[in-house]
């Protein structure tokens, strides 16, 4: 439908007369679909303000008498005439004709449009014998006083052609009709293209309907071979010879003698771009500066509507401080040096994905004076770079070779949506311990440099590797951070400062945290770290990841970060035993080192508890000495009752000396050895005895004479002992006790020899 309709509204436009196409070559006509216009002009009424056009607008035909055409009954038509001016129409099925007002323009009944009084408008209605009926406005100028032509005289070679335009007086209007005296030496079309045909004189003349005429002379010479260097460089660059003759400062008569080589040098302008051939060859241009200073600049990858800009002069746009915006085109490679050094008040700037160059300093102070640096958005591939002293963020993909591009001279980077965020590739250890080289290898990795955003809760975006040192340094406004996937490397100082934070998601690539990682930060209750860290540095002394933090560290039971932790002499707590604090204690079996588990701390509400399974010991002296001697459950006045599991084979010093309301204390079958003091001045509070049953296989108890080393001194405990070697050890010792826990509760059998050794004898109870 719409094809066809196309179709008729070119048949009409070819079938329209000279009187209605009077100003088309100064202005082009225009007949468009009435679902797209409101109306329809036959006829442009910018042409009858006597405004001429670009040349490139003004093509229309001259035919020298109205035909027939069919007109959509849906096409409303806008004709304009000059007074006095006909023009005929003819539409398909038409009955008859009327004029809304015949004082301004009248119709005949054959349809001939005639304007009568300049300055008005009158509707024409075309009633159909089928169909709707057809309106037409009609606007009336004056008829035109003169016309005239751009070029009074022109010299053409055989062959060439040109464009004459024609213009009217303001508020004017008629139908233009081209001539010329013979059109064996040149032919003129309705749009006033002028072509040479053959040697000669003959003059061109346009004219109005009133009999306004205007006259060219044209002179047709011979081809003159010298010629074609400046028709083919014109043809190559797409300029017109009236703009070669601007840009050379000379005729094209002069430029007809000049070599290749004096072509390539004349610059042209576009804008506000200034450029030249590249080349003899044609097939380039080159950019060589700015014309002024623009506020806004469009870097064109093709001038003269075909050749490419391959190159650009070094410096082509420098030292602009009025230039604000800069769009580089799609298809430019590669920027000079110094291309917009020192434009310190551009800020908006768009580069093409195809750009792969940024020369030296290409960039350099680019918005220094703006008050804040503006975000650079740079495309994929730039292999070359030099941005130096350019105030701005620069924002482009993360693993992109513009952002290895970047990190290799030394730049941060954003990524588009992770303003808050600056990103580097650096090298760093991709495995081993955090101070040697010697068991890790060197890689490039994308790490963390900087967070600059406003704070709270903050999730860290996936890509990196490695948090950097001091990324969020004193960040103050910080109450939580999720670290992504990735990650595995927290580096020195990085949340170093962060008081307000409260809680921190580590992800399970984790490995390696850095010195003071965490200092001061002591609003978090728990750190749940991962289970493969590999090092951790803090040894407790002044520069310990975890300096002034509050947090209890948590973790897997019998993970590799819950043993390195120990080694670092940090507690640790499990996921639901929160109540009790562990370390992992190397010890030598057989020759290897083999890490045991040891219960260091309580803090749980009391009563009996329940200590939970896999523990080898409890409490224990660490490395450091006694400057740093905490037992599990030292001076504990609420523990009522403790049930050590199966598989815990030590009760190490004082671990539960002073616990004076403990009177329930159950020993597993596993336990081999009671140290000093493990339960001295147990349940002395409680106000009764009770009876604690050592386990028959217990290899070891502490049971000094007289010096108050024993496991069970100033208790308040009576001791069932079940085998002879810790019967012996109690009677050298002095030490009262049972053979069961029957002879416990009835006091008696106190002290059988075992063996009938004549060394055990009574000695009587307490």
């Amino acid at each position: 439908m719409r094809r066809t309709f196309i179709l008729l509204l070119l048949a009409l436009l070819m079938a329209l007369p000279a009187a209605a196409l009077a100003e088309a070559p100064v202005e082009a006509m225009a007949v468009e679909a009435a679902v797209e216009l409101a109306e329809t002009d036959l006829m442009d009424p910018a042409v009858y303000a006597g405004e001429a056009l670009p040349q490139s607008e003004q093509a229309v035909s001259a035919a020298a008498a109205p035909v027939e055409a069919a007109v959509p009954d849906t096409a409303p038509l806008k004709l304009i005439l000059g007074a006095g001016e006909k023009y005929t129409l003819k539409i398909d099925g038409a009955a008859g004709y009327k004029s809304s007002n015949g004082k301004v323009a009248a119709v005949s009944a054959k349809g001939v449009v005639t304007g009568v009084k300049a300055g008005k408008s009158a509707t024409i209605t075309v009633t159909r014998k089928k169909g709707s009926a057809q309106k037409i406005k009609v606007t009336v100028r004056k008829a035109p006083s003169k016309v005239t032509l751009n070029k009074a005289s022109l010299t053409l070679e055989v062959g060439q052609t040109f464009r004459l335009k024609a213009k009217l007086p303001s508020k004017s209007a008629s139908a233009l009709k081209w001539s010329t005296g013979s059109r064996k030496v040149a032919k003129v079309d309705g749009t006033g293209l002028v072509t040479a045909v053959k040697k000669g004189t003959t003059k061109v003349r346009v004219k109005t309907f009133n009999g306004q005429t205007a006259v060219c002379t044209v002179k047709v010479v011979p081809v003159n071979p010298a010629n074609a260097t400046v028709r083919r460089f014109a043809e190559a660059a797409g300029v017109t010879n009236q703009q070669l003759e601007k840009a050379a400062g000379a005729s094209i008569e002069t430029l007809n003698t000049w070599s290749v080589d004096d072509l390539t040098r004349v610059e042209f302008v576009t804008g506000n771009v200034r450029w030249k051939m590249s080349d003899n060859q044609w097939k380039s241009v080159t950019l060589t500066g700015c014309s002024g200073k623009p506020k806004a600049l469009t870097v064109a990858a093709r001038y003269g509507n075909r050749l490419p800009v391959i190159g650009m002069n070094e410096g082509v746009f420098s030292g602009n401080d009025k230039l604000k915006k800069v769009v580089v085109e799609e298809g430019i490679a590669s920027l000079p040096g110094y291309a917009f050094d020192t434009c310190v008040n551009l800020s908006d700037i768009t580069l093409p994905a195809s750009l792969t160059k940024v020369g030296f300093h290409s960039f350099h102070r680019v918005g220094e004076n703006l008050a804040e640096p503006f975000y650079f958005n740079l495309p994929d591939n730039i292999a070359e770079q030099s941005f130096g002293e350019c105030h701005s963020v620069m924002v482009c993909k993360k693993d992109s070779v513009t952002a290895h591009t970047l990190s290799d001279g030394n730049w941060d980077f954003t990524c588009p949506g992770e303003e808050d965020f600056r990103y580097r590739y650096a090298e760093y250890y991709r495995e081993g311990s955090w101070e040697s080289e010697e068991d890790g290898t060197w890689g490039v990795q994308l790490a963390l440099v900087k967070y600059v955003g406003q704070g709270g809760a903050v999730k860290i975006p996936k890509g990196p590797v490695y948090i950097r040192d001091g990324a969020f340094l004193n960040c103050d406004k910080l109450t939580g951070v999720e670290i992504p996937e990735g990650v595995t490397r927290i580096c020195n100082n990085a949340f170093d400062g962060c008081v307000s934070l409260t809680g921190v998601k580590f992800p399970a690539t984790l490995k390696v945290i850095g010195l003071q990682a965490f200092r001061g930060v002591d609003q978090v209750k728990y750190f749940d770290l991962p289970a493969d860290l590999t090092a951790i540095n803090g040894n407790g002394g002044g520069a310990h990841t975890f300096e002034g933090c509050g947090a209890v560290l948590r973790v897997k039971k019998g993970s590799d970060s819950a043993c390195l932790l120990s080694e670092r002499n940090y507690s640790v707590t499990f996921p639901g035993e929160e109540d009790f604090r562990y370390r992992y204690e190397k010890h030598n079996v057989n020759g290897e080192s083999v890490f045991r588990l040891y219960l260091w701390d309580y803090v749980g509400q009391g009563g009996v508890v329940v200590i939970p399974d896999g523990v080898y010991g409890v409490s224990r002296t660490p490395a450091g000495g006694s400057d740093s001697w905490h037992p599990a459950f030292f001076n504990n006045k609420s523990v009522t009752g403790v049930v050590i599991p199966e598989g815990a084979v030590i009760v190490e010093d004082s671990a539960f000396s002073g616990c004076t309301m403990l009177t329930d204390i159950r020993l597993p079958s596993t336990l081999k050895i009671l140290k000093n003091h493990a339960f001295e001045n147990t349940g002395t509070a409680a106000g009764k005895r009770f009876i604690v049953v050592l386990p028959a296989g217990l290899e070891e108890i502490t049971a000094g004479t007289g010096a108050g080393w024993d496991s069970f001194n100033e208790s308040d405990a009576t001791i069932v002992a079940q085998n002879d070697a810790i019967r012996k050890a109690l009677y050298d010792g002095w030490y009262v006790y049972y053979n069961t826990p029957e002879d416990a509760q009835s006091g008696a059998n106190l002290c059988y020899k075992p063996n009938d050794d004549p060394k055990f004898k009574y000695r009587g109870c307490r």
